[in-house]
């Protein structure tokens, strides 16, 4: 407030005058005058120091808003930061469980070819033995085939012994 109208010091000045003059001549109305100008120098002067106080207050809030929107920023790069912390140990978490399925689905493989193995193993033997069963059975068979026909032998030379035996 630098205007005539609103400067405490002119005011000032002017209520000094206005009150020797006042004093010295016996204008009370010039005094008067004096007094006035000299409250509107003190209003004028506390108005100025109450702009210098919203000044301060307003650079405060400011500086406090500022302080506020670091924090929040700062927050916010910190869960941003904790969820990338998230996001990879979720990755590493799938990568395990991906490599130790591999190892299941591997071994879960190599099982199976060792069972197929073993089957086809016992399945060898199995049919081995049943070749070596037949051939017994078949060697029996033969035998008995062989028994049978000297069984019907001699009971055809008996029968002929004992037409022969009739006949005489």
């Amino acid at each position: 407030m630098t205007t005539e109208e609103g400067n405490p010091l002119l005011e000032r000045v002017k209520s000094g005058v206005k009150g020797a003059i006042g004093t010295v001549t016996g204008n009370e109305a010039l005094t008067r005058e004096a007094e006035l100008h000299r409250e509107k120098a003190d209003a004028l002067a506390a108005s100025t120091a109450l702009d210098a106080q919203a000044d301060i207050e307003e650079q405060a809030a400011d500086l406090e808003q500022r302080a506020l929107e670091l924090q929040a920023e700062r927050e916010q790069l910190i869960a941003s930061a904790q969820a990338d912390q998230a996001i990879d140990a979720a990755e590493e978490d799938r990568r395990r469980a991906e490599a130790a399925a591999d190892i299941d689905q591997r071994r879960i493989e190599a099982d199976a070819a060792a069972e197929a193995e073993r089957i086809a193993a016992r399945t060898a033997a199995d049919e081995q033995e049943a070749h070596h069963e037949k051939a017994r059975a078949e060697a029996i068979a033969d035998e008995l085939d062989a028994q049978a026909e000297q069984a019907r032998a001699e009971a055809a030379s008996l029968d002929q012994a004992a037409r022969a035996a009739e006949s005489n």
